[in-house]
């Protein structure tokens, strides 16, 4: 199984290097396929963040959601509690990153975000 979880973890080790905090991220495939092939299931706690899969590509998925969360924070690391199933049969990276971006900026904007130029850099950042 560690063959499987290969490439996601040594995408996040090869990331986790910049971040300005070490955390603890574990890789595992899940039985449950509630999420589809390529769906993923993010949970952090105090101590560990888990990325769970059906799938390797899920894996992998998730680890890139979460490089982007971080990058999206100054490369500080980003605690995360999500769930991703893809809506489409087949899933591209750019079109994930970009969308995961947007739902961040979407909720935020709905939670009433009170600092007014932290939302107009997120907007600029969207944009690119």
């Amino acid at each position: 199984m560690r063959e499987k979880t290969l490439r996601a973890a040594d995408e996040w080790e090869r990331y986790s290097e910049k971040l300005a905090e070490k955390r603890q991220v574990a890789f595992i495939l899940s039985p449950d396929d509630s999420l589809g092939n390529d769906g993923y299931a993010i949970a952090s706690d105090d101590a560990l963040t888990t990325v769970a899969s059906s799938s390797a590509r899920g894996l992998l998925y998730g680890a890139y959601a979460l490089i982007d969360a971080c990058r999206q924070a100054g490369n500080y690391f980003v605690a995360m509690n999500v769930r991703e199933k893809p809506d489409f049969a087949m899933r591209m990276l750019l079109f994930e990153t970009r969308d995961y971006r947007y739902r961040l900026m979407r909720e935020m904007l709905e939670k009433n975000v009170k600092d007014a130029s932290f939302v107009e850099i997120f907007k600029n950042h969207c944009k690119k």
